[in-house]
This record gives C-alpha cells, sequence and structure tokens, in this order.
C-alpha cells in the first residue's frame, strides 16, 4: 500500500467513510512494527496491543482499563506521505512503550518505590506525572544508545507534529513543561532538535539540570529514587501551572480523580494520570502482587506506603494496612523443626574376644591379621562399638494460638514514624504477624484470642485473612484475659498447640491466667508468655512465676518494647 503524495496519515484515516481495506492496511503496518520492536527487546512476556482509529484520545499509546491492554490509536500518529515512514515511527513509539514495561519502571514494585520518592516533594496527583517524565528520559536514552538514528527522527516527527498543531493559531504558546522536557533531551543526546524558535529562557537552567540528573549511571536501578526525588523538586512549580486536577470520565482511568495537561504534552507523552508496569498489562484486569506489596512496605512507615502502593497496583482490594504488617513481618522467621535421631552403633577400636562372648561377636578375620593361629582370650578379636552421631529428621510443628492483649495500656498509632510513636501494640502486631504467617508458610492452622473489655476471637483455620482481621481490631480497653474463651480455643483444637501469649504485665485477673495456662499444659499444650515491661530481677523473684517450666510454661520479661520481635522469633524456634 502507498499513500498519496500531500495526504498524511491522520488526515486519510479521519475522512468518513474510511475502507476496511485501507484499515487492514494500516493495521498490519502496525502489527508488523510492534513484532519488530518485541523482537529488538528479546521478546519480553507482553501481550499484543489493541489497535483502534479513536477521534476522542489525544494520545497515541494508552492502558484500556476495561480490558487492561496497551492500546495503539491509529488516529493519533503524525501525518506521513509514505508507508516506510509510518512503519519506521510505529516501530519506534512501540519500542518506547514497551520500554516502559520491560526497563523503567518494569514492575509495580519499581513504579510504587519510585512513586514513593516523588510523593517526597509533589503531592500524590503528581507522582505519577513525574514518575512518567522521568521514565520518557530514560527510555529514549536508552533506546538513543541502541537506534540513534530512529529514535532521534522520531523525536523530531514528534516535535513537528506539536508544531503543525500549534500553526494557525492566533497565539503560539507551549507549556512550560513541554519545553524544559524537550530541550533536556537535546542536552542528554547532545543533539539540535530544531527548536531555535521557542524562547527557552525559563526553561532552560531546569532542563540543563534535569539532564544531568538523569545521565550518570542511567540503567543504574539504585541510584533512581534519588534522581526522581530531585526532578519532582525541579519541576514542581511547573506542574502546578500546566497540570489541573480533574473529576469525571477519562477512559484511561476509569473516571478517577486524573490530571489534565497543555495539549502539546498530551500530544508527545500521552496520559500524565498514568502508571505504567508489566503487571497491568496481562490482558485482564490486573491483581495485587503480594510479594511485591509486601516488599515494598519493608523499612517504610504506614504514611509512606498506602498512596504509592496503590498507584503502581500492587494493592487493589484487601486491607492496605494488613498488608504494611504483613511486609514488616515478611521473613523474620525462618525455622526448620528437627527431632534427634540416635544414628546407630559404630565400630570404634578392636578388644580381646574372651570365652562367653557372644560368639556373633567374634571377627574371625579381625583375628587373623593379628595372628594365624586362633587362641581363644589370646589372639581372638572383636570391635567394641559406640554410639554413632545423631541424625536430625525434620518434624511436622504445632498449630498456633495467639493470646494477643489490645488494651489501653498497649498503645497503637500505625501512623507514628518511629517505634516509640507507634506504641506497643505495633510491635505486638507484627511479632503476631511473623509467627502467624510462619505457622501458615508450614501448613499449620492459627487461632486468635484478641482480648481487652471483651473477647474477639478466630476459630481455627488457615485463612491468613481472618487471622490478621482479629489481630488488627484493636481495642483499648482493660485487661482482663476471657479465661472460658482461651480454654475453648485450645480444646478446640485437633492437636496439641502452642499458646503464645502478649501482653503488657498488667492482667487483672493473673492468678486465674495462670492456673488456666497449667491446666492447659498438664493437656499437652505449650505455653509461652511475654509480658512487656517486666523487670528481669523482679520477674525472678516473683513467686507466681516459679515452677512452671516444668509444666512447659515459660513466661519472658520484655524490659523494652523492641525486644518482643526477636523474644517470640526465639520462643517459636523453640517449639518449632
Amino acid at each position: 500500500m502507498t499513500i498519496k503524495e500531500g495526504e498524511g496519515f491522520s488526515t486519510m484515516t479521519k475522512k468518513a467513510g474510511l475502507s476496511t481495506t485501507f484499515e487492514e492496511s494500516l493495521e498490519r503496518i502496525a502489527w508488523d512494527a510492534w513484532d519488530e520492536a518485541i523482537a529488538d527487546y528479546y521478546f519480553p512476556a507482553l501481550a499484543k496491543p489493541k489497535l483502534v482509529f479513536d477521534s476522542t484520545h489525544r494520545e497515541g499509546f494508552y492502558i484500556d482499563t476495561q480490558e487492561w491492554r496497551v492500546t495503539l490509536n491509529l488516529l493519533e500518529v503524525p501525518p506521513f506521505v509514505g508507508e516506510k515512514e509510518i512503519h519506521d515511527f510505529l516501530h519506534s513509539i512501540s519500542q518506547h512503550e514497551i520500554g516502559h514495561y520491560d526497563l523503567c519502571p518494569y514492575d509495580g514494585l519499581t513504579a510504587a518505590t519510585l512513586l514513593s520518592a516523588a510523593m517526597k516533594k509533589v503531592s500524590e496527583t503528581f507522582a505519577p506525572l513525574v514518575v512518567n517524565i522521568f521514565a520518557d528520559l530514560v527510555i529514549d536514552t536508552q533506546l538513543w544508545g541502541r537506534f540513534r538514528e530512529l529514535t532521534e527522527w522520531r523525536l523530531r516527527e514528534e516535535i513537528k507534529d506539536i508544531f503543525s498543531q500549534e500553526k494557525g493559531k492566533k497565539k503560539t504558546k507551549f507549556s512550560e513543561t513541554w519545553k524544559i522536557l524537550v530541550k533536556a533531551y537535546e542536552y542528554l543526546w547532545d543533539v539540535d532538535l530544531g527548536l531555535n524558535a521557542i524562547d527557552f529562557t525559563q526553561a532552560d537552567a531546569k532542563a540543563h539540570r534535569i539532564a544531568a540528573i538523569i545521565a550518570p549511571k542511567l540503567l543504574e536501578k539504585t541510584t533512581w529514587e534519588s534522581k526522581v526525588t530531585k526532578i519532582a523538586s525541579l519541576l514542581k512549580a511547573n506542574l502546578n501551572e500546566d497540570f489541573t486536577l480533574q473529576v469525571g470520565e477519562r477512559r484511561t482511568r476509569g473516571g478517577q480523580v486524573c490530571l489534565k495537561g497543555p495539549e502539546d504534552y498530551e500530544r508527545q507523552f500521552g496520559d500524565p494520570s498514568e502508571i505504567k508496569s508489566r503487571e497491568k498489562v496481562q490482558g485482564k484486569i490486573p491483581t495485587a502482587s503480594n510479594a511485591d506489596a509486601e516488599r515494598f512496605a519493608k523499612d517504610r512507615n504506614f504514611s509512606d506506603y498506602g498512596a504509592p502502593a496503590r498507584a503502581a497496583g500492587l494493592i487493589h482490594d484487601g486491607s492496605t494496612l494488613a498488608t504494611w504488617y504483613r511486609g514488616r513481618a515478611r521473613d523474620l522467621i525462618s525455622i526448620h523443626i528437627y527431632e534427634t535421631k540416635p544414628g546407630g552403633s559404630l565400630p570404634a577400636y578392636p578388644e580381646n574376644w574372651r570365652i562367653g562372648d557372644p560368639l556373633e561377636d567374634l571377627d574371625l578375620l579381625l583375628s587373623a591379621q593379628v595372628s594365624p593361629v586362633i587362641i581363644p582370650n589370646i589372639t581372638t578379636r572383636k570391635w567394641r562399638h559406640k554410639e554413632g552421631p545423631a541424625c536430625l529428621e525434620e518434624k511436622i510443628p504445632p498449630d498456633l494460638l495467639i493470646v494477643l492483649d489490645s488494651s489501653g495500656s498497649m498503645n497503637w498509632n500505625p501512623e507514628g514514624r518511629s517505634d516509640a510513636q507507634r506504641g506497643e501494640y505495633d510491635i505486638a502486631t507484627v511479632a503476631a504477624f511473623a509467627a502467624a504467617h510462619f505457622a501458615f508458610s508450614r501448613g499449620c492452622k492459627v487461632a486468635v484470642l484478641n482480648f481487652s473489655d471483651v473477647a474477639i476471637t478466630c476459630d481455627w483455620t488457615t485463612q491468613y485473612a481472618k487471622v490478621e482481621g482479629t489481630i488488627l481490631q484493636y481495642q483499648g480497653g482493660g485487661t482482663v484475659v476471657p479465661i472460658q474463651s482461651l480454654k475453648k480455643l485450645a480444646r478446640n483444637a485437633d492437636r496439641h498447640t502452642l499458646i503464645l501469649i502478649i501482653t503488657d504485665f498488667g492482667l487483672n485477673n493473673f492468678n486465674s491466667t495462670i492456673k488456666a495456662c497449667l491446666e492447659l499444659a498438664v493437656e499437652g499444650h505449650s505455653i509461652t508468655g511475654f509480658f512487656i515491661g517486666a523487670d528481669d530481677q523482679e520477674f525472678d523473684r516473683n513467686p507466681r512465676f516459679t515452677n512452671l517450666h516444668e509444666h512447659g510454661i515459660f513466661f519472658y520479661p520484655v524490659k523494652q518494647v523492641k525486644e518482643l520481635i526477636g523474644l517470640v522469633i526465639e520462643e517459636v524456634k523453640r517449639y518449632y
């Protein structure tokens, strides 16, 4: 197919009554270009894009949230004369788009990390825009290094298309954000993109600074967070001026709150609100990546976690708070349970065999080596045996009953930015999550008794969401252990259990609690108690705790709250 001279691609496709044959020809060019681009990235596992002719979109590429597929809008390709130019442009723009899913940000975890970095300087609304700007510069610069002529030509054609859109207007005005970005490309690549007619008085310094930030260690991901934060700080004022917040129907955002950008930016760089990661383009509605969501929570405050995790597609439903605690507790416990088995009898050294010893102990070969003449008691020999080294056999751990004190003295503020601000219940919650998920990983059942003024229970289950939900129901009342609920849960177990008690030592019914624990220990359950705030010496002298170890009951004082996690892990190791 050859497009007639003077009739651009966009002009042709926008005409009424576009023939099916012509559409099919354009689609063939697009598929060929996409296949070449996929080969350039060594065939990553990405679904093929959806090809459309959509005049309602200014973007050439976007994610259709109805099908969660990359969508290529063939109406928005700049006007070209021949088929080769159309193919080359679609080839290059496909390379760029694939780069978002194969290079930067690549996956939801990286996207969330970069969003969090941007939010240090700009609001949650503008963070996706900053990440997209950073990713565009990284991807195009990497492509320019591999496909210099093609990438540079495509960028020039995009700029020409922007100029053509401004032609004929009474007043030509380019947005500062767009000017900063295209000028940054000139500095990054050290090329002239034909921008001499534009006034870069205000944009030049920021463009030069952005290029200086991007260029060093371009593909080293460990540098990306700090780079995004710096770029967000540089562009904050321009983004506030050029972009407006809108609430309404917008196909690429599914009707959510989104940004509307200047026409020049959106035409060249696409939807400013869109977050691109590999999880979002698998040909179906994306599901949360639990492992990535949990890894993102490590060493991160809750106030810095939820917004970027949701925006990056790591969390779509379920509890953000539970995912955050699960991530903080992740891999705190990695335990194998072994039972010592005897290694059997092994020969240690020879000794005399005497009359009266078992005949089967006589070793004739050993005796013949001593003397060819067999003389009982003199030349007869046998082996002295000893017990060989023991071997370890992995055993199945017991089910776990978590007894958790959520009274008012166990303070809780998950929004705090330090352990002290988050309170005692925060540390107890991390410990409970760690123990519960270790038990789940070993195929065990878990039950929870959350006590304060009332008893909130979760019966024996293998469903972690139920356990987590019960742990997170902070009450903030009195400190009374519900004895009957404790006994009922323990006795309803299919087998003997490990009962893990986490409290702050302020039990109003301490004596009856100890009595109940003794009863359960006699029945075969193992019990560990961690009491926050108790002093070691005072604890050792307390007659209420004497003679409990022989019943399998172990109570340990915790003077500092931060010690609780280590103690819980140590005790779980003991039993598991």
